[in-house]
């Protein structure tokens, strides 16, 4: 099962090698793809091989490049999804409003959390907890805009 995000930030060439990404920079190092979700890549230095790309998109990896300033410019995602990819969206579309609202309340709370998280991790101890105060006035749907406030 795929969990790991990889973030190749400095000048190096990706290769394939019988499935890992192997990683040539400075030193070598190996990725399992099967352990790989996504793949940033925030240097445009970065080259990649195709056979690289090809296992990375039979494997269904995102692909994220940034810019210059480290910002997501392109994502690359494979054409296939999984079998059931259609099924999978038909049964989301026809739940219940209230288990739609619930969701989305739990992504809004965990992104707020997220953003109040590293806001201390940059000393930016007054604006993480008034980020943390929000989690506790979010409604459910999110009716109250906590999200766009948190933004």
């Amino acid at each position: 099962m795929s969990w790991r995000v990889v973030v190749i930030s400095n000048r190096c060439k990706l290769d394939y090698s019988m499935n890992y990404m192997i990683v040539r920079g400075d030193e070598i190092k190996r990725v399992l793809l099967d352990e790989m979700a996504v793949l940033i890549i925030e240097n445009n230095a970065v080259a990649m091989t195709g056979c690289l790309l090809s296992e990375l998109g039979k494997k269904k990896i995102k692909v994220i490049l940034c810019d210059n300033e480290r910002n997501p410019q392109i994502e690359m995602v494979s054409i296939y999804g999984t079998h059931n990819d259609s099924k999978r969206i038909r049964e989301q579309i026809r739940w219940k409003e209230e288990i739609k609202s619930t969701i989305w309340t739990e992504i809004v709370r965990e992104k707020i959390h997220n953003q109040s998280i590293i806001l201390k991790r940059y000393e930016k101890n007054t604006e993480s907890a008034m980020l943390a105060g929000y989690i506790d006035e979010i409604q459910s749907g999110d009716i109250t805009n906590r999200e766009g406030h948190a933004a």
